[in-house]
């Protein structure tokens, strides 16, 4: 699983639900102000969530609701070997957040997601069988691509934004040293959904809940002006989405 900074250093990772019940993810660097309530969250990154998600599935394959034909546009037999070779280049032995084109559902039992504790796929909606995988073996895709059983592929390598898009959040990003607004960096194509969790998880993020806030609608969003916040230093100005210099937090 990705590794994030602790949470004392500021450069932390946290969700959260807004009026609509879609789902943010937030990524602050030092100036960044964290919800209080964010202790009682377990989930810290995307990773953890779907992978929690992903066992109440078959195979460890949870369904999405983005339509797969946004994604099969960028997914090519030529893409997927020149990750491959790239990968073998630098010794590494497998791909890491690749999407794939299966010739059908029942190639899904042949990924070996099953095979370790912390990977998962995601099955996108459509005709097509297209999924995302934390992780898969370069030797296991290379004998699924010469028995015609994947079609095509493309390799991110990393977590990037466009991905969290595809698997439904919407995405904050805060990089200054200073309590500065977070911006929206991601949007998603199908919104993933509180209800959408199991129940469990649903309790868990729901701490940290924007109730008149919709991420649809918000390009900014300044933590402090809706929660009790802790900012780096426990700093008592910050910068509200106006890009109005405050001074004190209206929730402490």
């Amino acid at each position: 699983m990705q590794d994030y900074p602790a949470a004392h250093s500021m450069d932390t990772t946290w969700f959260a639900v807004d009026k609509k019940g879609n789902l943010g993810f937030f990524d602050s660097g030092e100036g960044g102000a964290v919800p209080y309530s964010n202790h009682r969250v377990k989930m810290v990154s995307i990773d953890s969530l779907l992978l929690e998600i992903a066992q109440n599935y078959e195979h460890r394959v949870l369904k999405s609701k983005t339509p797969n034909h946004y994604i099969e546009k960028h997914l090519s037999l030529q893409k997927l070997q020149n990750s491959i070779n790239e990968a073998l280049k630098k010794r590494e032995r497998r791909l890491q957040n690749c999407f794939l084109l299966l010739s059908s559902d029942a190639v899904i039992s042949h990924l070996g997601i099953e095979e370790t504790d912390y990977n998962y796929g995601v099955r996108f909606t459509g005709e097509m069988t297209i999924i995302y995988l934390y992780f898969c073996r370069i030797p296991l895709i290379q004998e699924l691509i010469e028995k015609g059983l994947i079609l095509a592929g493309e390799d991110r390598n990393r977590w990037d934004y466009n991905v969290c898009g595809m698997l439904g959040f919407f995405i904050y990003e805060q990089e200054s040293n200073d309590p500065l607004p977070y911006e929206q960096t991601g949007k998603p194509i199908i919104s993933l959904k509180l209800d959408d969790l199991p129940e469990h998880l649903q309790d868990d993020i729901s701490w940290n809940w924007f109730d008149d806030v919709s991420f649809n609608d918000r390009k900014k969003i300044q933590p402090i002006e809706h929660l009790p916040c802790r900012t780096w230093k426990n700093d008592k100005w910050w910068v509200d989405s106006e890009g109005n210099k405050r001074e004190g937090h209206p929730y402490q």
